[in-house]
């Protein structure tokens, strides 16, 4: 297999065939630069809330360096790029210069080989030829390439005995550049200045082998070339004379970095490969849809060297804002806490939230403050000097033993019997959120608390999470899933790991192992929910209804969140 790229090629074949290889092929290159499309973009689909402005960035080439291979010969086939200075031949033994398997040659013993092909050379003067000969790859294209690295397997065999390479034999690999000087890149020479030696890289190129050893094993050598240009010549030239004097060589490589053209982007509001598409902007790196209210689709092309890609398929989809408006009433001198503050006063108050879709959801909370009620009149008389006692523990001060009339004012005790869970989130991924609410009036110790997770209808805890530290009167504890996004976990009070609740698993607050307040039905798989619509367990966040003062401790009745619980 050979790779060749941005060339086109004609061969021009002369003289005569032996061993079914044509002597003298030369290649011939017209450097024509055919650019093709770019790759189709790939933009993500995004989605936005309804009313926003939303930008999307496409990806920049500008710049960009990339590695491109521009000559790859793997001796696999006869779709060869290299041209010979004498036919290809071989005796069946040791004297041979050829493309070769293994089968035509003898005693040669490789390992490492990469495929199942590779050019060998061994005594080339052996049947008459010239001992010098040469394999070159001519007129390769590097135009708009820097960094140029070559790259070649080598081995030699050791002919099973010892080495013989002698001073005179030598393997050279040059190159030059739009028909200059030679310049060398790889030469390996014998060991020394006597015979039969071992071959090895001649680094400082003085004809004598200093470097890493050639061996029957094909070892990869790579060296970088100095300059750049538009045409590139590769010569290995083969000076071998004496039997067991070989060298084989496969998978003869060179690659170059090139810098990518810049691209923009043009886009469509249908397909363009389609009649009757409109073009909506071009030769943009970005595009903005203005106050978005619906799912919007349009097509992005990436234009690149003046060729334009295939169009791909963007999906801006709109997530809905939610409303919901609670009218509540309290007494003179009671207190409601909304959005973190303790409400006294009649009026309308607004808190937003952040729903499982990302966007706002808007609560509207409108309190109304009642008159005090009627009092309690309690008439009666009393002698000088007698005393009447009058139950009125409810009431203070307590009657005395004097003449007149006493009034006495009795406060409503709003406060909860226990803490109860006041916000229900479960979103996308791990954003999942239970948030508790003291209303008390006292301090609370939280070390005997325990927030339980019944999975898939179970009907016994799967999971606790025990409770530490203090809760203050009319304060909340908010406990999440670690894996929760940063931007909302930041209200978190405790972070838990491992397996956290869904839509369908019932949630319990329990106190001292007695559970206080209910998310669900304990032992009832509801499918996927409990509720529908903004007031569901799945995808979404609910919060108390601000009339709930204490929890529901029946976990085995039905369970129906817009009873108690805001969507």
């Amino acid at each position: 297999m050979v790779i060749l790229l941005h060339i086109i090629s004609v061969t021009v074949s002369f003289g005569y065939t032996t061993n079914d290889h044509t002597c003298m092929d030369v290649e011939v290159y017209e450097t024509l630069a055919i650019a093709g499309p770019p790759e189709t973009p790939m933009i993500p689909d995004t989605s936005v809330c309804t009313g926003s402005d939303v930008t999307i960035d496409f990806p920049i080439d500008d710049g960009t360096t990339i590695t491109e291979t521009i000559l790859f010969e793997d001796f696999e086939d006869d779709e060869v790029l290299y041209a010979v200075s004498i036919p290809e031949f071989t005796d069946g033994g040791q004297d041979y210069f050829i493309r070769t398997d293994g089968s035509n040659i003898s005693r040669e013993n490789f390992s490492n080989i990469q495929g199942s092909s590779y050019f060998a050379a061994q005594d080339i003067d052996g049947d008459g030829a010239n001992r010098n000969q040469t394999l070159t790859f001519s007129n390769i294209n590097i135009s708009g390439l820097t960094n140029l690295d070559f790259s070649i397997f080598l081995a030699e065999d050791d002919n099973g005995s010892s080495e013989n390479w002698d001073p005179s034999d030598f393997v050279h690999i040059t190159y030059s550049i739009d028909g200059g000087v030679s310049q060398n890149l790889i030469w390996i020479e014998s060991g020394g200045t006597t015979s039969n030696l071992a071959p090895f890289i001649d680094a400082d190129f003085d004809g004598v082998g200093d470097g890493a050893e050639i061996t029957p094993t094909f070892t990869q050598f790579v060296a970088s070339l100095v300059g750049t240009g538009n045409l590139l010549s590769l010569t290995i030239e083969m000076d071998l004379n004496d039997g067991g004097t070989d060298i084989a060589f496969d998978n003869v490589q060179l690659v170059g970095d090139r810098v990518v053209a810049s691209c923009t982007y043009n886009v469509y509001d249908s397909d363009p490969a389609s009649a009757g598409s409109m073009l909506l902007a071009e030769s943009v790196t970005s595009y903005s849809i203005a106050s978005i209210s619906s799912d919007t689709e349009f097509y992005v092309t990436k234009v690149q060297d003046d060729c334009e890609s295939a169009a791909d398929r963007v999906l801006v989809s709109v997530r809905d804002l939610s409303f919901t408006i609670i009218d509540t009433s309290i007494c003179i001198g009671d207190m409601i806490q909304f959005n973190g503050q303790m409400i006294s006063t009649a009026g309308t108050f607004m808190e937003t939230l952040t729903n499982a879709a990302m966007c706002d959801s808007i609560i509207t909370l409108n309190v109304i403050v009642q008159p005090f009620p009627e009092l309690a009149m309690i008439i009666d008389t009393l002698c000088t000097d007698e005393t009447e006692s009058v139950d009125l523990s409810q009431y203070e001060p307590q009657i005395t033993d004097s003449t007149g009339t006493f009034e006495y004012s009795r406060q409503e005790v709003l406060n909860s019997s226990d803490l109860f869970i006041s916000e229900y989130v479960e979103g996308s991924g791990d954003n999942k959120c239970i948030e508790l609410y003291n209303n008390t009036g006292v301090t609370v110790d939280l070390s005997t608390y325990a927030i339980n997770f019944y999975f898939n209808g179970s009907s016994t805890i799967s999971r606790s999470l025990i409770l530490s530290g203090q809760l203050l009167p009319n304060d909340t504890y908010v406990l999440c899933d670690d894996g929760i996004d940063p931007s909302l976990g930041v209200a978190a009070d405790s972070l838990f790991g491992g397996a956290f609740y869904n839509g369908d698993d019932a949630i319990s607050l329990s106190n001292n192992g007695v559970e206080i307040d209910i998310i669900g039905q304990i032992g009832f798989d509801p499918g996927s929910q409990w509720g529908s619509g903004l007031t569901s367990t799945q995808n979404n966040t609910l919060v108390r209804n601000p009339n709930i003062t204490d929890g529901d401790a029946n976990g085995t009745d039905a369970f129906d969140p817009a009873m108690e619980w805001i969507g």
